[in-house]
């Protein structure tokens, strides 16, 4: 028996050979279907069937805050406080700053900025994580008057102190302040948001002493023998009594206990399900194209199948045979789709957004060895069942007189519907992939309002310990608008609070007071002389701000932060220029130039037009909101400036010279993402680049494979006309004849399918509307180079088999049938 199972992987081998374009091309079907198949199945695994990577993760459970029965998921500092003190239902009430912030940090090597959050100081013990070096956060670093420390990441030990080892007891300088690393996270660690310094939260930081302010995502450890239920009604009546107790802030305001692992995937259940039912219709369809391209060699197979089994191989022995012939197809698909498999993961993590729930760290890639030899296995035989049996079954002595002419192997139908349906469906993908791209540069094409041209951009964070008010700061800036200005090769410098496109955000309402003309949102920005004509913003009325602008009056920033509710008592109007869409939204019907009008900041600030300059986008290159003022820097003077410095001279030559002008002036604040405006603009898109790749994409997977079938569908339907084929050649009928026959079998398939997917295309673009920009979901111009490429991939595949049939010798078509 081991013999003969030698004998027959030997005669596999050779038969595999005999035919390896067929081998090749079914190695690389099943390949595609393995590897995304394998990259879902340890996403899902990852995500819906394996526990979170925690101890006992079943009992950790996420209070989600509730107003008016909307989950608003997020609770304020004090609620926080409360629920902990009084709930004895958990073994341990944790919370964590919803959102990460960034910090400055400084010291031993050159300064830099890093993500950082906020947590409660029992988080890490609620979650059972231990830090690698070092301890957790004790009770008592929670604690109004504790020193002040940190926990921080691996990778933030190694590049500022060397090790985990030697940074336990450092003292890390952060926005200025010194604080003491009592430990080392584990390498990798994730939870919520990706982050490399954890403060312990305190009732007077972060919002946490504010009832208004609800930033706070709370996780708790249930206590031994508690449900989930019985844990349930004890927030409810703690709920019950906050309601009572703070009707202002927490009237409508409940709480919904949920297991953290499904809060955490609630967003994503819907997208792993249609990724899940999509990649198993891509291994479906791998291993009927296979099994197709099977039986289109078994016509030319079956008189040899049918010697062997008249000299006395049994039907069991032939089935084994085609059997391990499609095993080794299948192993060899299998290796192609683990490598496969590694880059699919990593397309659908970043398609699913699955970042929060730290996807990426607890699959396993490459895939486990177990599954990958299963999902072969499985494939190989899907594939080669069908074929095998009926190739074993076939009639002996029918076969050697016919030469297989009359193999009996139907199945013609069902692989024409196949292919018309792949067709169909790559259509439907490829019209949404183009129209997604030709939105996408449409929006490159966009006017932004400013010249991006040879900018190199970069920012600044001062501390605010070492620079505490507006003047400290604008003290800085102005100096080094100096010291960048004589920089070789600098032509202009341009300093703004927010950089176009680049920083989003600090909007306010402006109106004129008792006037109809109002926005709810302008986009405020506070700026350094020579910003207009350094970024190429025409000025189209007044002028552009100039440095005694604004400078004896109180700035609004140190107003707001000082007295957030009072009246702007700081002296008459406050200079500022304003964008044409601002002016014609406020003072539609006059010239704006010396007009006054509101903006609400804190309280309302009494602002003075003195110039409207050209519209920018200042967020996205698709968003319609153009409003916007500009203040003096002083004015508005946040710790964070925007710095675009023109050059005339390559821009990533001067990444070293930016650098060391601002440690000249202060060796202790980085200096951040030095990049240039045209490459700012690009990662604006990346959103929607990444949405149109996936799709493309996903589209060819199918069209690669509906090639694969017709490939498949047109060899089976040559080799079963091979006799009349040739008998047609020998009576005259010329290559092209047999070819146009061969290529109109095609044809039909791929117009039916097309046809069907145009269809689905103009039915289903409709829900795409939202996402194009500057092109229509009918475009006709996208229809047809769609259509005209699927034809060129149709053509590409029906091209081999119509060829060899076209230029086959029929006297030779003739004796061998």
């Amino acid at each position: 028996m081991p013999q003969a199972i030698l004998h027959d992987i030997r005669f596999a081998i050779h038969s595999l050979r005999k035919a390896a374009l067929s081998s090749l091309v079914s190695i690389a079907a099943l390949g595609l279907g393995i590897g995304v198949s394998l990259a879902m199945l340890d996403i899902l695994d990852a995500t819906a069937v394996r526990t979170l990577p925690f101890v006992e993760a079943d009992r950790l459970v996420m209070l989600r805050a509730t107003d008016e029965g909307n989950i608003i998921d997020w609770f304020a500092g004090p609620d926080y406080y409360d629920y902990r003190d009084r709930a004895d239902a958990f073994e341990s009430l944790a919370s964590i700053l919803a959102y990460g912030d960034t910090y400055t940090i400084t010291g031993r090597v050159e300064p830099e900025r890093v993500a950082g959050t906020t947590v409660s100081a029992n988080l890490f013990s609620a979650l059972q994580v231990q830090p690698q070096v070092g301890r957790r956060f004790a009770t008592e670093d929670g604690q109004l008057g504790a020193p002040d420390v940190i926990l921080i990441s691996q990778d933030l030990s190694v590049r500022r102190f060397g090790s985990r080892e030697d940074a336990l007891g450092q003292s890390l300088t952060v926005n200025g302040s010194p604080y003491t690393v009592v430990g080392v996270m584990p390498a990798r660690f994730h939870f919520w948001t990706e982050v490399h310094i954890w403060f312990p939260m305190r009732p007077d930081r972060e919002f946490a002493a504010d009832r208004r302010f609800t930033n706070w995502m709370l996780v708790g450890r249930l206590a031994s023998e508690v449900t989930r239920n019985q844990a349930q009604s004890q927030v409810d009546l703690i709920a019950a009594q906050l309601q009572d107790a703070y009707p202002e802030t927490n009237a409508q305001r409940a709480v919904l206990l949920d297991d953290l692992k499904d809060a955490l995937l609630e967003d994503h259940r819907v997208g792993l399900l249609i990724l899940s039912g999509a990649v198993g219709l891509v291994l479906l369809i791998a291993c009927a194209n296979v099994t197709g391209m099977l039986l289109a060699r078994a016509p030319t197979r079956s008189q040899e199948l049918s010697i062997r089994a008249a000299l006395g191989a049994g039907r069991a022995r032939l089935c084994r045979q085609l059997l391990i012939e499609n095993v080794f197809l299948a192993a060899g698909g299998g290796l192609l789709g683990i490598a496969i498999a590694s880059l699919f993961q990593g397309v659908m993590i970043e398609l699913l957004r699955m970042d929060r729930l730290a996807v990426a760290d607890w699959a396993s890639p490459p895939l486990t060895v177990l599954t990958a030899v299963a999902l072969t296995l499985m494939t190989g035989l899907i594939s080669g069942m069908y074929p095998a049996v009926h190739s074993a079954r076939g009639n002996i002595a029918q076969n050697i007189r016919d030469g297989g002419r009359h193999s009996g192997l139907g199945g013609n139908a069902f692989r024409s519907a196949l292919v018309v349906t792949q067709v169909g469906l790559s259509v439907v993908l490829l019209v949404g992939a183009a129209l997604l791209i030709r939105s996408l540069a449409s929006l490159y094409a966009q006017d932004v309002g400013i010249n991006p041209r040879n900018t190199v951009t970069f920012e600044v964070q001062l501390p605010p310990t070492q620079y505490p008010d507006a003047a400290a700061r604008n003290s800085f800036y102005v100096e080094l608008f100096g010291m960048l200005r004589s920089v070789p090769g600098v032509q202009s410098v341009a300093m703004t609070t927010n950089l176009p496109i680049r920083h989003y955000g600090n909007m306010v309402p402006a109106a004129v007071p008792g006037e109809s003309g109002e926005v709810e949102g302008a986009f405020i920005r506070g700026i350094l002389p020579g910003y207009f004509v350094s970024m190429g913003i025409p000025v189209l009325l007044g002028r552009g701000l100039m440095r005694e602008d604004g400078s004896t009056q109180t700035s609004m920033m140190d107003a707001y932060f000082n007295n957030p509710g009072g009246e702007d008592v700081t002296g008459p109007p406050r200079p500022a220029v304003i964008s044409e869409a601002l002016a014609q939204a406020i003072f539609p019907d006059g010239n704006p130039l010396g007009k006054h009008f509101e903006l609400t900041f804190g309280s309302p600030r009494q602002m003075e037009v003195v110039g409207v300059v050209g519209n920018v986008k200042m967020n996205a290159l698709d968003d319609d909101m153009l409003s916007a003022v500009y203040v003096p820097y002083y004015q508005f003077a946040t710790g964070r400036m925007g710095i675009a410095l023109r050059s005339a001279i390559r821009p990533a030559s001067l990444g070293g010279q930016i650098r060391e002008t601002v440690w000249s002036l202060d060796r202790n604040i980085p200096v951040e993402g030095i990049s240039t405006m045209e490459r700012d603009i690009a990662a604006s898109l990346d959103d929607r680049r990444l949405m149109a790749l996936s799709v493309a994409l996903y589209a060819f997977l199918p069209l690669l494979l509906a090639g694969v079938g017709l490939y498949a569908v047109i060899a089976y339907y040559v080799a079963q006309r091979s006799h009349e084929i040739g008998i047609r050649m020998t009576l005259g009928a010329d290559s092209s004849k047999v070819g146009q026959l061969i290529m109109w079998r095609g044809a039909r398939l791929v117009c039916t399918g097309i046809a069907t997917g145009l269809l689905g295309a103009i039915w289903l673009s409709r829900f795409l509307q939202g996402m194009l920009f500057g092109v229509m979901p009918t475009d006709p111009a996208t229809y047809l180079s769609v259509t005209a490429f699927v034809v060129l991939v149709a053509f590409a595949a029906c091209a081999v088999p119509t060829w060899q049939a076209a230029h086959s010798d029929p006297s030779a078509v003739l004796r061998a049938t």
